[in-house]
């Protein structure tokens, strides 16, 4: 059984099964999860997942993510909560919410920073070759890979290129008489 401090983390689940009959009839899930977090265990949901700790009634009068796809719904479902659309994940009291799969990444980093503190949270990152931390508040969709947001190949290895050469004293016409 989880103990006080400890992470409860709710994964995402079928979509379909979190609007059905059989979902809603999960009673002694939901009193679990609400006991545990009574008890000071900290609650994560990663991506869907909010839907269960909305259902718990745990999200109310609070502010929670999801996936992009879904916070309309969310939203629509359970009016006592506050569903805040286009960022990473939320942290409210011990309960936590991340809009998706890769945002849960981004999460997880955050509490370990919390935790262990930023550098141990920067060695778990490099480790995870995740190298860009994103604070919960950023965007859903990333500034820094925006740009890369075309299919033609060689402007991608033009990027490339740009990228692993930035730190070199040139300019744009020399770089492009060279080959890529």
């Amino acid at each position: 059984m989880p103990e006080k401090g400890d992470f409860l983390i709710i994964p995402g689940s079928d979509y379909f099964y979190l609007t059905s009959d059989d979902f809603l009839k999960q009673k002694e899930l939901f009193s679990f999860i609400r006991h545990q977090y009574e008890n000071d265990v900290n609650i994560c949901s990663i991506c869907i997942g909010a839907f269960v700790l909305a259902e718990c009634g745990l999200l109310n009068g609070r502010n929670c993510t999801t996936h992009f796809k879904k916070t309309k719904e969310l939203q629509q479902r359970y009016p006592l909560i506050k569903v805040i659309e286009n960022i990473l994940f939320t942290d409210q009291n011990g309960l936590y919410t991340s809009a998706g799969i890769a945002s849960g990444i981004d999460l997880t980093l955050y509490i370990i920073e919390k935790i262990k503190g930023s550098h141990f949270a920067h060695q778990v990152a490099r480790e995870l070759v995740v190298y860009n931390r994103r604070a919960g508040t950023s965007s859903q969709e990333s500034e820094m890979l925006s740009f890369r947001n075309h299919i033609h190949s060689g402007i991608h290895r033009v990027q490339d290129f740009i990228i692993a050469n930035i730190h070199k004293k040139r300019n744009l016409l020399t770089s492009l008489k060279q080959p890529i």
